[in-house]
C-alpha cells in the first residue's frame, strides 16, 4: 500500500515545492521592481510593488531582516506621494518587527535607519500641522522658478531618470519630501549620454551661490537618506 502511494506523495511534494518557489520568486521580483522604480523616481509603481511584496512576505513568513528595507522605502514613498498616515503605519510595522527581532545582530543597523526616517517624517508632519496638505505641485512649481540662474552657480544632483516624461513628477515629489531644502530652488535638467545604457536625465536643484551652501544642503538631504552630489552650473 505504502509503495503504491510513493509516486503520488513524491508528485505532491514536487508541486508543493514549486508553488513555494514561485511565491518566493514573486516576493523577490516585486521587491527588486519596487527598488528599481523607487530609484528611478516612479514612486507610484514603487508603492504598488512594495505592497505586493509585503503581502507575499506575510504569507510566506519571509525573514524580518529582508522585510526591513522594503518597509523603509515604502514609508518614504508613501510620504513623498502624500500618503502620510500610511507612512506612519509603515514605520509602526517596522517598529513591531524590530522589537520582535530585538536580539538579532542586524537590528541595530536597521534601527539607525528607522530612527532617521521616522524623525524626518514625524518632524515634517508636526511642522505642517494645521495645514490640510503639503504644498501643491503648482505652488512648488511657482516657488521653484523665482531664483534666476547664472553661470558659476552651483547645483545639487538628486535623481537620474531614464524617461524624460517622469521629470516633472519626480521634481514635485522631491519638493514635497524635502520642502526645507528645496523650496525656492529651480529645476535644472541635464541630459547625459551613457552610450549603450542610453540617455539619462539628471534632476538638479539650483541655484546655490557657492559650493559651501550646496554642500550644506546635500549634507542635510543625505542625512535624510536622499542621494545628493554637488555640481557646478556651466
Amino acid at each position: 500500500m505504502f509503495h503504491s502511494l510513493k509516486p503520488f506523495l513524491f508528485g505532491a511534494c514536487v508541486l508543493c515545492l514549486s508553488i513555494q518557489g514561485a511565491q518566493a520568486a514573486g516576493w523577490r521580483e516585486h521587491k527588486f521592481a519596487g527598488f528599481s522604480a523607487f530609484d528611478n523616481g516612479d514612486l507610484t509603481s514603487a508603492v504598488e510593488h512594495f505592497e505586493a511584496a509585503l503581502t507575499i512576505a506575510h504569507e510566506k513568513q519571509v525573514a524580518d531582516q529582508d522585510i526591513g528595507p522594503v518597509l523603509e522605502n515604502l514609508a518614504t514613498a508613501y510620504f513623498a506621494v502624500g500618503r502620510h498616515e500610511d507612512a506612519r503605519d509603515s514605520i509602526k510595522r517596522w517598529d513591531k518587527m524590530l522589537t520582535r527581532s530585538a536580539n538579532k545582530p542586524w537590528v541595530s543597523q536597521q534601527q539607525n535607519f528607522r530612527d532617521q526616517l521616522a524623525h524626518f517624517i514625524i518632524e515634517t508632519l508636526d511642522r505642517t500641522e494645521g495645514r490640510t496638505e503639503l504644498p501643491t505641485s503648482s505652488t512648488l512649481g511657482a516657488a521653484a522658478t523665482n531664483a534666476p540662474l547664472t553661470s558659476g552657480d552651483y547645483a545639487i544632483h538628486l535623481v537620474s531618470l531614464g524617461v524624460e516624461n517622469n521629470v516633472d513628477s519626480s521634481w514635485h515629489q522631491l519638493n514635497a519630501a524635502y520642502p526645507s531644502q528645496l523650496t525656492g530652488r529651480t529645476l535644472v535638467v541635464k541630459q547625459v549620454d551613457l552610450g549603450d545604457q542610453g540617455t539619462f536625465h539628471r534632476i538638479l536643484a539650483a541655484p546655490f551661490a557657492d559650493s559651501a551652501d550646496a554642500e550644506k544642503a546635500c549634507g542635510e538631504l543625505e542625512g535624510l537618506g536622499q542621494y545628493c552630489v554637488v555640481l557646478p552650473l556651466e
